[in-house]
């Protein structure tokens, strides 16, 4: 114990010697700053006070010292370094290699050894899981989601409860029933309680909830697991049949790459003989290892391609004869007795004879990528068969498999037998791109279920065609279907396995080298080394020594005696007197697992053979240069003399040394030639091509023998540079170098830095292979403190140049870079392999690594800068490892040595001028660098001492804040600065590190949050334009705050700088990095305790001065009057001169984000330390808080589906949207009115999944588009599905609304202690109308209702008499509640209401309810698009429980109350019938106008609810697009408003009401006509002024437009010119504007292109209609509507209110007979009719505009014939009847539809019936010759029509039949009439033809002559009937009489 406290007071004067030095050192910062870097500082780095420059943090250690709480420091355990031991897998099976590296004595195989087995290192930061930097977002959702309560919304309940029936009533049903019992008060609610009812669960973590909507915190650091970028293939041989299997068949399986044309594994080695058939070659086979039995094996596929297969080669005995008579059996399948006995007695000779040798027989091959396509029904197409045996396509049996053993498939189902043949046939489409090919295949290669192949055809061997090379041209002639694949001899050969995929931990299995990864069981696969067709980008991780030898070909041509050549290769050591063979060669299948030596396979007198063998060694652990492959040629005879075998005959031997001169593996393909001679020991002292032994060489030593060697070693590495760098090494660092003299010590000395120099300039693939003893090595060296012959051995910066050199090289090329562009291998080797446990590198490294950073310069500078987190990892490492593990051991241990501090000051002083000067270059690199140093300091926090961290801060922020100040792209050097605070901010201990327990309990918020200065400098900068100079004045956080809660006061300055800088980007990076901080705080469960997260979010209790202060930024929301005027009597209150108005403000995401921390804030902290705050402030701020609450409430507003979208929406457009729908005020009843649809879409989002977009966007009082969770990638949100995002909406709007009740609460209980209490009370219950009118929980909204109703009993008088407007929003809202589908909330509403009505009656003069009367019923009017059954239903409900309370209340039994309020409720019932039968008619657009028509006019006494009815008539006529009875609407509501000026305000510019308006429409005259009450003034003044109508105008102007009825535009604008005579500054704007109208319509109409609406005649019959039944209309429809179109659309709405098959459309117009009607159906008569003017309207109303507006008579023919037919087959027997058709009102009015009031029947004779076909040809005729630019198409239709030889029989026929009589004197004047319209007729004809001829091209001239020669064919024939009789003619020219003939009819 006594040690424990001497040791603790060494650490303490340690500690407190260093502070002097600390204190020195950071009183001359300044100083340090110009000494690092070689120039001046400036001695304020902002422009700026003084005041603003970054504070110096408090004495952190010091602090925690005194600190008595055990939670005011980092935890004990914080650190800890644990170990993991790693066994050496290579060493549990192979038998050469030493138990321990220490008995190797290769120094570099025993140093490599060393390394792989040297356990794994980590350091671990206990409570890191606390940090987003290692935590993922998703478990913090899960965690959140899973907390969560699902919340009962209102909006849920009513769309539930809407499908509840309810039959209709007639209107005095409730008179009857008003004496029934409603729903009883609770006895305790009337009367008020000044305590809350039970509140609900609330979600402790606010801001935890917004973390969907938060960009992500993008400092997660951890190395996610990598996805294996590898596909694991495992196939199961499962079954072969070769023939009768009477002899031994050996298999070989491998992966060849037919695109990269190599192969890519090594190969399998397998047989299925039985124990008779192996028993053949007992005399020359060993016993079988248990690895040689495994028919299992997993192959690996790093880079995929489509044209991977898999080749199977089988070997037999060999036997003498050619391959043909070898494979006779099997081709001929001679299965008789006597074929099968002479085949086992040929097997046996064979075996006994030559049993120890092979020769190959057949092959296979199949698509791999073909065979997984299939699978996945995939295939490309197919491939045709080869005709040679049994045909190609039946090679293949492809099934999916039932069971495989190892696989994770269970259950598959069969491919089809027809499919087998398209695996092998199938050509591969080109894919996009190469990349994107191998995704997908390797995908597929990954994901597909397992597959049974049984390959039924094999192809006979031919011995000119061995190689690998030799099977990809096969391969590729399949494919290709070339002649090379023709001829192909098959064999009765079959083979079956199952192929799937397996995934990573794999069973118990042998490792390619044949280690296991668990002895105790027994293995069940094999693992097969794959050869990658691109380089192997993977480290080494575990010791492997594997070489591979591939003989390629022996040419023996020229020697006459050898002809079955068999090679005999083997591993020797040499000896001093002999060749000692090593058991280091892998057997085959029922072999050992090593052996001697390996035969090739032999091909029957050959004398040049190729090879294909493959042969594996493992290398010995203590390779060396008397290692050597030794190769053997001999012949094999086949014959036997006298009954003994002649056996073999030696034909050459050779040699490849596997070392060369300089300790490199011999590897690479080679020649060699072949000695005659026997070798010996002294023969291989050398390589065979610079042997100087007496040898007799071969072929005068030609080289005859070719052969690749490759390798796969942890130890030798391929490259020559990297050998030569660990031979160097291991010469002075692994050896004695005792024995180094001076004179030698030099060479190694060089030789050592030159390997070290050229190490960087190896291949990249080979450096990243070997990096772990590469990066290892060079760490030592740069520890090292070797000496040579005495000398010391300086090699540490050589090294550090050359790892800095290697860490970029392989950066380059790493595939598993992170999001922080860091290299994962380098990471995994730094985290977990690096270890200093061992003592071989000294725990000072970290030191070494920062002397040699700070000495760099140049380029090598710049490489270790870019990659400086590489050096960064291995310093916190080594300092973990170098400081004692503990609290106090990491704050104080490194102060003893006095250079750590300096070099870590200059390290992060270096990194940071880098990051400035780096940023004008390379801004992708700068951002990279600065976040490796942020991690850094993070790291430091937890290793080093703390305060030197924060010093180290604010170094960096110095620096970059005068980076910013000169910076060109101040953004992007402002961004770097917020990533580095994200960073820092986020270590886990972050709330500690900002020392929240030193927080004064009662603080003095003027000493926190200086507001004085800010609002001066508000002022005085409001013009301010330069963003550099302004940039850092800003709200000043007092010096004490920001010193003591370092890195929160940085934080806290950064977001009031940057939000008086009005800079949008900044803004949304300052909040967000305030809000993600701030969320970091409000997860962290080890702050749970309120009382303790108190504490914690008092570090940030100045954000909420911080908002008062810039409340002007927030958003603003639709309430844009009252806000401004709010705004003015805040100003008035506080004293300050109002400003000019600021328009930039904060966008709707981030004003909700900062609207959260402003919420969270409240909740979180003790509520006396909120009201303390609250009484602090003056009157005019606590308005301002007021408002910003009220934001909240509507920021916060859930509006189901449609809060996870959004769509941008225009200022003007969401202005005009949500703004004063009603009277052009605001308040609550507009935006309830507002939901009336978006509620309906809100519930059908959720059920649906929210798959649609609303067109509206998501937020109704904002402007702009409301922050969406599917807005920015950067969020979570994608990760989650709908259903969890929805969860979170409305948990996060329940938490926040619930807080503003909070805070409400807290305003009001500050506001009774203060005289002027008025506005701060408006503003509160203005807060709390808000959340009424939002959809929440009932939970909430009980809680609202009873706060709501303790304010009226003590505010009464102001809210229910001075604050009208504000009682009014109460009621609406109140009523809202009160349909509520929850009992207990309908009560509360139903008590307040009943409440109000009492306090109004008792505050009375005159005892009358008149003043709410009206009230209510403009509030339940307002609620009329929201009502269906059930809530009008509950509406019932309400008035009869206030009309029984009132009944019971003795108080008021002798008074009128209780009959005024029965009269106020049957009013009220009124209007619910009256909706009830409008809501039943949705089915019917223009019934549902009728009844919103009729109600409107039964309001004639109410100006208010007029215009409210009109309104709504508008609103529906703007959905359905007709804006012409939009417009007419808001006309009559501007008819309305003049007749109450004129009623209010007698002006000399005022209209004289309706009649004033005459000339825009004769309908508005029914307005004159109001029932206007005087004593409605204190109601109507409201929306009776000059600006209302001014508004009323304008809108109609813009309906106007839209329906292209720009005439009364200008009417209009005319009118508002005639309103503004006195102003004419708005006199030039509307004249401007009747200027456009003008040219719109001269445009327009020389087109001769201006549509009119179409008009129909609607008839409706049938008992069913009830009083419809009988009743015409006149249907406006838009212009070129169908008949067919208006009919279809009448049909399809009467077949959803009557049923299929009970409405029948009326095809014709003839009248109806109603005794035929069926009483079961409706039938609907439909019939186009055209405007009817009269004579009079003719003569005035000359323009085409005039003729299609103010229409109320239509017309339409029916033609008879008196026989009573239709049509008549003579004109002269057609009649036709006209019917005028007359409406009350005129067109466009404010309904489409207008019912038709009378009937007018005209009999038309034939001769007027030929007269009206003449005359509408004639008119046609003149309107079109009478245009400027005459359409020469539309001429030439109506000529052919005229004259045209088909069609000139009409006219002619006219003639012949009605003015033959003329020629012989009997005439009559309508005869006359049409003599003279024919006359006139030919004229146009004859014009309209000279006009054609005039107009058309060459192409048309024969055309044209047509056309006159059939005009003067038609006027021969009608000439002599166009005289007159008695030889008097009325020219044409003479108008007069013509006319006076032609109005004959």
């Amino acid at each position: 114990m006594s040690g424990n406290q001497r040791a603790f007071a060494r650490k303490m004067q340690d500690y407190n010697s260093s502070i002097s030095s600390m204190s020195s050192i950071g009183s001359t910062n300044q100083e340090r700053l110009s000494q690092l870097t070689d120039q001046p500082v400036p001695t304020n780095f902002f422009t700026g006070r003084l005041e603003d420059q970054i504070v110096d943090p408090a004495d952190f250690e010091k602090l925690v010292l005194k600190c008595p709480d055990s939670l005011c420091d980092f935890p004990v355990d914080d650190i800890e370094i644990i170990t993991t031991d790693i066994s050496l897998k290579s060493s549990l099976k192979i038998p050469d290699l030493k138990t321990s590296y220490h008995d190797v004595t290769d120094s570099n195989a025993a140093d490599c050894i060393r390394l792989f087995e040297q356990p794994n290192s980590y350091v671990i930061r206990r409570y890191a899981h606390f940090s987003p930097q290692f935590f993922s977002g998703l478990g913090k959702i899960d965690r959140i989601d899973n907390a969560l309560a699902s919340l009962d919304y209102e909006t849920h309940k009513i769309s539930e409860s809407c499908g509840m029936s309810r039959e209709r009533q007639p209107r005095d049903c409730l008179m009857e029933n008003l004496s029934s019992t409603g729903e009883k008060f609770d006895e305790g609610l009337v009367k008020m309680r000044a305590h809350r009812l039970n509140e609900p669960q609330r979600f402790p973590e606010l801001l935890s909830l917004l973390v969907l909507e938060t960009p992500l915190l993008k400092v997660n650091r951890v190395l996610s697991p990598t996805k294996s970028s590898s596909a694991h293939i495992h196939i199961q041989c499962a079954s072969a049949s070769v023939g009768l299997n009477l002899e031994p068949f050996f298999f070989s399986m491998f992966l060849y790459d037919a695109q990269a044309k190599k192969r890519i594994s090594e190969n399998l080695y397998f047989d299925f003989n039985s124990a008779p058939v192996r028993d053949l070659l007992q005399k020359h086979s060993l016993p079988s290892a248990a690895s040689s039995e495994i028919k299992d094996a997993i192959f690996t596929i790093t880079h995929a391609s489509e044209d991977i297969f898999v080749v199977v080669r089988v070997e037999k005995v060999f036997q003498s004869g050619d391959l043909d008579s070898a494979c006779e059996p099997f081709i001929k399948n001679d299965r008789s007795s006597k074929a099968i006995d002479k085949n086992k007695i040929t097997a046996k000779f064979w075996c006994d004879l030559l049993g120890a040798y092979r020769m190959p027989v057949a092959w296979t091959e199949f698509s791999l990528t073909d065979v997984v396509k299939e699978n996945q029904g995939n295939l490309v197409s197919k491939r045709k068969s080869l005709a040679v045996g049994k045909a190609l396509d039946e090679n293949l049996d492809v099934s999916r498999s039932g069971s495989f053993s190892g696989s994770e498939c269970s259950t598959f189902s069969a491919i089809s037998d027809s499919s087998i043949s398209s695996i092998r046939n199938s050509f591969r489409k080109a894919q996009a791109t190469v990349i994107s090919k191998q995704s997908k295949t390797m995908d597929l290669l990954k994901n597909f279920s397992t597959v049974d192949v049984n390959l039924k055809t094999f192809f006979m061997q031919n011995p000119e065609k061995l190689t690998d090379s030799d099977m990809g041209e096969y391969i590729s002639g399949f494919k290709n279907n070339s002649s090379l694949s023709r001829g192909l001899k098959t064999l009765d050969f079959s083979l079956k396995l199952q192929i799937g995929p397996i995934r990573q931990p794999f069973p118990n299995h042998f490792s390619p080298d044949l280690s296991i990864q668990n002895p105790e069981e027994a293995p069940l696969m094999k693992s097969v080394l794959e050869f990658p067709s691109n380089p192997n980008l993977s480290p080494f991780t575990s010791y492997v020594n594997l070489l591979y030898l591939s003989p390629k070909q022996v040419n023996f041509s020229r020697i006459g005696f050898p002809r079955s050549v068999c090679l005999r290769i083997s591993v020797v050591e040499r000896k001093p007197d002999r060749l000692e063979n090593l058991t280091c060669i892998f057997g085959k299948s029922a072999e050992p697992e090593f052996k001697r030596s390996v035969n090739c396979a032999i091909l029957y007198h050959n004398k040049s053979p190729s090879f294909y063998e493959e042969v594996k060694i493992r290398l010995p652990a203590d390779l060396h240069r008397n290692h050597h492959l030794l190769f053997e040629f001999f012949h094999v005879s086949c014959h036997v003399k006298k009954g003994v075998p002649e056996g073999e005959t030696h034909l050459g031997f050779t040699w490849l040394p596997l070392l060369d001169e300089r300790g490199i593996l011999n590897i690479g393909e080679c020649s060699l030639p072949l000695s005659l001679d026997k070798l010996d020991a002294d023969s291989l002292s050398s390589h065979p091509k610079c042997s100087t032994a007496n040898i007799k060489w071969l072929d005068g030593r030609k080289d005859i023998f070719s052969i690749v060697v490759s390798s796969h070693s942890s130890v030798h590495a391929p490259d020559r540079r990297i050998q030569k760098f660990f031979v160097a090494f291991s010469r002075i660092f692994l050896m004695d170098v005792s024995k180094i003299d001076e004179k030698t010590a030099g060479n190694h000395d060089r030789s050592l830095k030159k390997s070290i120099v050229e190490l960087p300039n190896a291949k990249c693939e080979v450096l990243l292979q070997y990096m772990h003893i590469i990066v290892y090595r060079l760490l030592l060296m740069i520890t090292s403190k070797k000496t040579l012959a005495g000398i010391p051995l300086v090699t540490g910066k050589t090294a550090f140049v050359s790892l800095v050199s290697i860490v970029d090289k392989l950066h380059h090329i790493d595939p598993s870079l992170d999001s922080f562009n860091r290299s994962g291998l380098l990471l995994a080797f730094i985290n977990d392999r690096l270890s200093f446990d061992d003592g071989s590198l000294e725990t000072s490294l970290h030191t070494q690594l920062m002397t040699h950073l700070m000495d760099l310069a140049g380029p090598d500078k710049e490489s270790a800068m870019a990659r400086i987190w590489f050096v960064f990892e291995i310093i916190i490492k080594s300092l973990a490892h170098h400081n004692e593990v503990g609290a106090l051991g990491l704050r104080l241990a490194e102060l003893g040595e006095s250079r750590l501090q300096p070099d870590l000051w200059a390290v992060v002083l270096n990194v940071t001028q880098c990051i400035t000067l780096k940023a004008h270059v390379d801004y992708k690199v700068a951002s990279y660098i600065n976040q490796y140093l942020a991690f850094f300091l993070s790291d430091l926090f937890s290793v080093c001492n703390r305060y030197w961290v924060l010093l180290y801060i604010k170094l960096y922020l110095q620096h970059m804040n005068n980076h910013i100040s000169f910076a060109e792209d101040i953004h992007s050097a402002v961004a770097l600065k917020y990533d580095f605070l994200r960073i820092v901010c986020t270590h886990e201990h972050f709330v500690v590190l900002n020392l929240p327990f030193y927080e004064d309990d009662s603080p003095d918020m003027s000493e926190v949050f200086d507001t004085r200065m800010l609002r001066a400098s508000m002022i005085s900068n409001a013009s301010n334009s330069s963003l550099k100079t302004d940039l850092f004045i800003a709200a000043n956080i007092s010096v004490q705050f920001r010193e003591l809660h370092f890195l929160v006061g940085i934080v806290l300055f950064e977001v009031a700088t940057v939000l008086r800088s009005e800079n949008a980007a900044l803004e949304k990076q300052a909040i967000g990095l305030l809000l993600q901080i701030a969320q970091y705080a409000d997860g962290d469960q080890r702050f749970a305790d309120s009382s303790v997260k108190s504490k914690v979010v008092a570090l940030f209790f100045p954000i909420l001065e911080l908002l008062t202060t810039f409340r002007d930024l927030l958003a603003p929301t639709a309430d844009v009057k009252k806000g401004e005027m709010m705004e003015n009597t805040i100003s008035k209150i506080a004293g300050i001169q109002s400003a000019p108005k600021n328009s930039h403000r904060l966008s709707v995401e981030l004003t909700r984000q900062v609207l959260a921390l402003f919420l969270w804030v409240v909740k979180c902290s003790e509520p006396s330390r909120v009201k303390s705050w609250l009484g602090s402030l003056a009157d005019g701020t606590l308005l301002k808080v007021a408002e910003i609450t009220k934001k909240a409430a509507v920021f916060f507003d859930y509006r189901g589906g449609l809060a996870l979208t959004r769509e941008p929406v225009k200022h003007e457009d969401a202005k005009q949207k949500l703004e004063g729908l009603f009277m052009g005020s605001s308040g609550a009843r507009n935006e309830l009115l507002n939901r009336r649809k978006q509620s309906t879409i809100s519930s059908n989002r959720v059920t649906q999944g929210s798959q649609n977009t609303t067109p509206t966007g998501s937020l109704s009082r904002a402007t702009g588009s409301r922050w969406s969770v599917l807005e920015s990638e950067n969020t979570l949100c994608a990760s989650v599905d709908v259903e969890t995002r929805l969860k979170f909406e409305q948990n996060i709007c329940f938490e926040c609304t619930f807080v503003c009740l909070d805070i409400v609460d807290y305003l009001v209980s500050v506001a009774r202690q203060r005289s002027s209490f008025n506005m701060v009370i408006v503003g509160g219950m203005s807060c709390l109308n808000a959340i009424l009118s939002s959809d929440q929980p009932s939970a909430l909204l009980k809680q609202t209702v009873l706060l709501h109703r303790l304010i009226l009993s003590e505010f009464a008088d102001l809210i229910l008499v001075q604050e009208w407007d504000l009682c009014s929003d109460v009621c609406l809202c109140l009523l809202r509640l009160s349909f509520s589908s929850d009992p207990d909330l309908r009560i509360q509403a139903t008590s307040s209401l009943y409440f109000i009505l009492r306090l109004g009656y008792m505050m009375s003069e005159s005892r009358s309810l008149a003043r709410f009367k009206i009230q209510f019923v403009i509030c339940l009017s307002s609620l009329v698009p929201d009502l269906d059954s059930a809530k009008t239903n509950f509406l019932e409900r309400t008035f009869k429980s206030i009309v029984a309370e009132a009944s019971d209340d003795v108080e008021l039994r002798e008074t009128s109350f209780a009959t005024q309020l029965k009269d106020l409720a049957l009013n009220l019932h009124a209007i619910l019938l009256d909706t009830m039968e409008m809501n039943g008619q949705n089915c019917d657009s223009e019934l549902q106008l009728d009844l919103m028509h009729r109600v409107a006019n039964g309001y004639r006494s109410c100006l208010d609810l007029r215009i409210t009815w009109l309104r709504n008539m508008e609103l529906f006529h703007r959905e359905r697009k007709a804006f012409a009875e939009a417009a007419m609407c808001v006309v009559h509501s501007a008819a309305v408003v003049a007749e109450g000026l004129y009623h209010l305000e007698r002006r000399d510019d005022n209209p004289l009401g309706a009649t004033d308006f005459e000339d825009i429409s004769i309908n508005v005259l029914e307005e004159s006509l109001l029932e206007y009450d005087p004593n409605d003034y204190f109601l109507s003044s409201q929306i009776v002024s000059r600006s209302k109508l001014q508004e009323l105008f304008e809108s109609a102007v813009k309906y106007f437009d839209k329906a292209e009825l720009w005439e009364l535009c200008i009417l209009c604008l005319s009118h508002l010119l005639q309103l503004f005579r006195f102003s004419p500054v708005l006199h030039s704007d509307l004249h401007s504007r009747i200027v456009e109208f003008h040219d719109k319509i001269v445009e327009k109409e020389s087109t001769g292109k201006r549509w009119f609406p179409q008009f129909f005649r609607v008839g409706f019959y049938g008992a069913k209609l009830d009083n419809l039944d009988g009743q015409e209309f006149i249907y406006k429809e838009p212009p070129y509507t169908q008949l067919s179109v208006i009919s279809a659309k009448l049909e399809q709405s009467f077949i959803q209110r009557y049923g299929p098959g009970n409405v029948e459309i009326v095809k014709n117009s003839d009248q109806i007979d109603r005794s035929k009607l069926s009483a079961d159906k409706v039938y609907i008569q439909v019939t186009f009719v055209e405007p009817w003017l009269d004579s009079y309207q003719e003569a005035e109303r000359t323009s085409l505009f005039s003729r299609n507006l103010g229409l109320n008579q239509f017309v339409f023919n029916v033609p008879f014939t008196k026989s009573g037919k239709a049509h008549a087959t003579d004109l002269k027997d057609q009649w036709k009847r006209r019917v005028i058709l007359q409406t009350a009102e005129t067109f466009p009015y404010l309904k489409t539809r207008l019912e038709v009031v009378d009937t007018c029947v005209q009999v038309l004779s034939p001769v007027e019936v030929a007269f009206e076909d003449l005359w509408k040809k004639v008119e046609q005729f003149e309107k079109c010759l009478a245009t400027e630019n005459v359409d020469y198409k539309r001429l030439q239709l109506i000529l052919q029509g005229c004259i045209g030889t088909q069609v000139n029989q009409g006219p002619t026929e006219i003639a012949l039949v009605f003015l033959d009589n003329l020629a012989e004197g009997e005439w009559s004047v309508k005869q006359d009439a049409l003599r003279l319209l024919f006359k006139r007729f030919l004229a146009l004809c004859k014009r309209g033809l000279s006009v054609n001829k005039a107009l058309i091209k060459e192409d048309q001239i024969q055309y044209q002559a047509q056309l006159e020669r059939d005009f003067i064919k038609m006027k021969a024939n009608v000439d002599h009937l166009l005289v007159n009789p008695n030889r008097f003619d009325f020219s044409p020219s003479t108008p007069t009489n013509e006319r006076e003939s032609i109005t004959a009819f």
